[in-house]
């Protein structure tokens, strides 16, 4: 039975590693272990459980016949897919990744164990199956590596006690930038991904969504703890209760 399972049935995505070495810390090589996102979404787009539950196009919904009051439901309704499908024609499939990522305890008295898993998911799935953990329409891509960086030396006690975390965001970039490499690629040149009736779409695959908390998403954005991820406010900023808005710049800039 094992043969015939091994044989037949869909294998998925294959785990693949790259040592990450960074130029600051490089007596403590990392391993990160990573899926390719673009098989991942091959493997979900071909589990025949999201059968009649995947959507493939943007669309609108009105509340009145003038079309005026807009509603707003799965991704594909939003003006993110609309605003894609326009770029790349009527050819080709809009697919928009969604990620979560969260640092997590393993252990606390043996070791402080952690480990920094990132999930994917597609925005062609809908949201309340998407939703659901037990349909596992969240696939792990895979674990950023966590580091101390206690055998690096450092010129002074400040820097030994600051870098140690600025050297965790960088690992946390670079390994980013390892399983995104075919994320981005997709991103200007089609793959075709087949559905469970063996239909074949050309997609482009684009960074639709990040699920994260306020830590995480800092990181992301490569900011400080005490710094606002969608503002420019400062520390000193904190507990205003008037919102700091974007300036005309960071918009422009995020836009290009």
């Amino acid at each position: 039975m094992y043969e015939r399972i091994d044989k037949f049935l869909p294998k998925g995505p294959k785990w693949q590693y790259e040592i990450i070495t960074l130029p600051e810390a490089l007596n403590e090589p990392q391993i990160l272990f990573y899926w390719d996102p673009i098989e991942c979404l091959q493997f979900l787009a071909a589990n025949p459980s999201f059968d009649g539950y995947q959507t493939y196009g943007p669309v609108k919904f009105f509340t009145d016949k003038e079309c005026t009051e807009r509603v707003y439901g799965e991704i594909n309704t939003g003006d993110a897919w609309h605003y894609y499908q326009k770029l790349i024609g009527p050819d080709q499939t809009v697919n928009l990744l969604i990620f979560a990522s969260d640092a997590t305890h393993v252990t606390n008295f043996s070791g402080d164990g952690k480990v920094h898993p990132i999930y994917m998911s597609t925005a062609q799935i809908h949201g309340d199956i998407r939703n659901q953990p037990n349909q596992r329409a969240f696939i792990l891509v895979g674990y950023i590596p966590v580091c101390k960086f206690q055998k690096t030396e450092y010129p002074n006690p400040t820097k030994q006690q600051n870098y140690p975390g600025r050297l965790q965001a960088r690992l946390f970039h670079t390994s980013l930038k390892v399983i995104m490499q075919n994320v981005v690629k997709a991103g200007t040149i089609a793959v075709p991904i087949t559905n469970s009736h063996g239909e074949v779409r050309m997609n482009r695959v684009f960074l639709g969504a990040w699920i994260a908390d306020k830590e995480e998403q800092n990181i992301i954005a490569a900011l400080g703890a005490n710094s606002c991820y969608c503002c420019l406010a400062e520390t000193h900023d904190l507990g205003n209760p008037k919102p700091l808005a974007v300036s005309v710049s960071l918009l422009s800039k995020n836009t290009n």
